[in-house]
């Protein structure tokens, strides 16, 4: 979707609900919003309110009922009473700040339902299940729905020894070259998705401020080669990967090329995890190659404040040449809105220059 908020006289806003219900009041008093959202780690909301009223010379905030932990809360930023949602969440935490001298403030704490899967430790067996199916299983104990990609290989027998619901699926999918994250009441399981989402355009003559990318091919691989052994047959598993798929996101060479014409090919062999299988092994070498490939440029940047900007979604940069203008994964963004300003800032990555 191409950014159309360009013109400077635009007036940013937001609207806040708590469990559902829009609270004007609540927006009065609001010094600024931070909403960070991320692919790797539970996203959040620090929302920092005035919570004293001169005027009835009272606290106004601090023991309202609405801003309890557990009330659902949801974000969105835009302008000119124009929003989109940039978090949907749970109240996780309330941190008033006291002061004669300075005023006294109220942030509010909000993360998104994967703090659920944060909650304790477990010990559970899975047999005879896909990875997608042990991650619809876990999203159904904790209450969420699910969006998953079939992960095809069945799996004979699979431990989660005491963590986390949320570190164990990460263990998972990192295996397979997956993510786990969740958008309002719906758990995600699945590959990257920058091959099909329509970008967001930024330019740097006009709402792209800064950009920072990196170049490396310390991390590209020409193959990434599983060995494993299968025990009712009695014979090694061997997988091996194909840069084939590797989509470019508009550039001229993929990271795995480039490294390869410069210093020659580079396997990276995986012999320490069990594989039951030689399709686990097969989705385990693909999955963690087009991993590194997605790492040959990072970068972090920002912009002009944009609620269209998402943990996973796509942006096309423009304006700062040829090698480095192109399609990037956004993995992180942090929006910040306050009295002064909103602004955007995000993390990228790209598998080609």
């Amino acid at each position: 979707m191409v950014n159309t908020m360009q013109n400077t006289l635009q007036i940013p806003g937001f609207t806040i609900w708590i469990n559902n219900v829009p609270v004007s009041s609540l927006e009065e008093d609001v010094l600024s919003i931070t909403v960070t959202e991320d692919l790797e780690a539970p996203s959040m909301v620090a929302l920092t309110l005035n919570t004293y009223d001169e005027i009835n010379q009272k606290f106004n905030w601090v023991d309202d009922s609405r801003l309890n932990p557990g009330n659902a809360i949801a974000i969105e930023m835009g302008y000119n009473n124009r929003f989109n949602s940039v978090i949907v969440g749970e109240i996780t935490g309330l941190e008033p700040e006291f002061s004669q001298e300075q005023g006294s403030t109220l942030t509010v704490r909000g993360h998104d339902r994967r703090h659920r899967l944060l909650r304790g430790t477990h010990t559970n067996t899975f047999i005879k299940l896909k990875d997608s199916q042990i991650a619809q299983q876990i999203a159904s104990r904790n209450g969420l729905m699910a969006k998953v990609t079939d992960t095809k290989a069945t799996l004979e027998y699979v431990l989660q020894n005491n963590v986390s619901d949320l570190a164990f699926l990460q263990a998972r999918s990192q295996r397979i070259g997956y993510e786990v994250w969740i958008e309002d009441k719906t758990l995600h399981f699945q590959p990257p998705q920058y091959r099909t989402l329509a970008p967001t355009t930024l330019d740097f003559d006009q709402n792209l401020l800064e950009f920072s990318p990196r170049l490396s091919v310390l991390s590209q691989v020409t193959q990434v080669k599983v060995r494993g052994w299968d025990w009712k047959a009695k014979r090694a598993i061997v997988s091996q990967s194909t840069d084939s798929s590797i989509a470019s996101m508009g550039g001229s060479q993929i990271g795995v090329s480039a490294s390869q014409r410069a210093f020659g090919k580079a396997d990276r062999q995986i012999g320490d995890q069990p594989v039951q299988s030689k399709a686990e092994a097969d989705e385990m070498a693909q999955g963690q190659l087009e991993e590194r490939a997605l790492h040959y440029i990072t970068g972090e940047g920002s912009c002009v404040g944009n609620p269209n900007l998402r943990a996973g979604s796509v942006i096309q940069i423009k304006g700062v040449g040829k090698q480095f203008s192109g399609r990037y994964y956004v993995v992180a963004v942090t929006h910040i809105l306050s009295v002064e300003e909103y602004r955007t800032e995000f993390t990228v990555r790209r598998t080609a220059a």
